[in-house]
C-alpha cells in the first residue's frame, strides 16, 4: 500500500495532525481564565462559565487518532517491515496515548460542570502547561508516526525493486528462442 499511496498517506496524516494542534491551540485561546470566574456571594461558591475549550480538546484527541489509524492502514498495519520502523511506530504509539491522556485532562479541567462540583471553594483554573503539554505530544506522535511510515515506505518500495529486478532475471534465464547449432549445422552441409 505504501507503492500506491506513498504521497497520499503522509500528507493526509500531516492535515489531521496538524488539525490536532490547531484545535489546542484554539482550545488555549478558549479556556477559562482566572478572570472568567465569578464568586457567589450566596453561598460562597465559584461560578465557572461555559467554555468550548472541552469539545475542542475532544476533537483534537479524534484528529491526532485519526492520523494515527491513517499511518497504521497506510502501511498495511506494519506486517513487512524493518526493526527501526516498527520500533518508531511502537514509540508513536506511547506518544500518542500522552498525548491522548493530556487532551482528556484538559477536556476535563475546562469543563464547568466539573469544576463546579469538584473546585467549588478553591476556584480552580487550568494553567497553559496541559495544552502546550498536549500540542507538543501531538507533535512528537506526528513526528514519530511518519518517520516510521517513511521507514516502512523505503523498505516496501527496496522490497519492490528486488522483486522486480529477480523477475526480470528469472525471464532472462528462460528457454532460448532460436534454431539450435545442430540444425544450422544440417543446413549448411545441405547446401553444399
Amino acid at each position: 500500500m505504501a507503492g500506491r499511496n506513498g504521497a497520499l498517506v503522509p500528507v493526509v496524516a500531516i492535515l489531521f495532525g496538524a488539525l490536532a494542534v490547531l484545535f489546542t491551540f484554539i482550545a488555549y485561546a478558549k479556556r477559562i481564565k482566572p478572570e472568567d470566574v465569578s464568586w457567589n456571594v450566596d453561598d460562597g461558591s465559584c461560578v465557572y462559565p461555559r467554555s468550548p475549550a472541552s469539545v475542542l480538546c475532544v476533537f483534537a484527541a479524534i484528529f491526532l487518532f485519526t492520523a494515527q489509524i491513517i499511518i497504521s492502514v497506510g502501511a498495511n498495519c506494519f506486517r513487512r517491515t524493518t526493526i527501526p520502523s516498527l520500533i518508531l511506530f511502537v514509540l508513536s504509539w506511547v506518544s500518542f496515548f500522552k498525548a491522548f491522556v493530556q487532551f482528556i485532562g484538559t477536556a476535563i479541567l475546562n469543563n464547568s460542570n466539573y469544576l463546579s462540583r469538584k473546585h467549588s471553594t478553591t476556584c480552580y483554573v487550568e494553567k497553559r502547561r496541559f495544552f502546550f503539554a498536549a500540542a507538543i505530544w501531538c507533535i512528537i506522535t506526528l513526528i514519530l508516526s511518519l518517520s516510521s511510515y517513511a521507514f516502512y515506505a523505503c523498505t516496501s518500495e527496496a522490497q519492490h525493486r528486488n522483486v522486480n529486478l529477480q523477475r526480470t532475471a528469472d525471464s532472462d534465464v528462460g528457454v532460448a528462442m532460436g534454431q539450435p547449432h545442430m540444425r544450422h549445422m544440417q543446413m549448411s552441409k545441405d547446401q553444399c
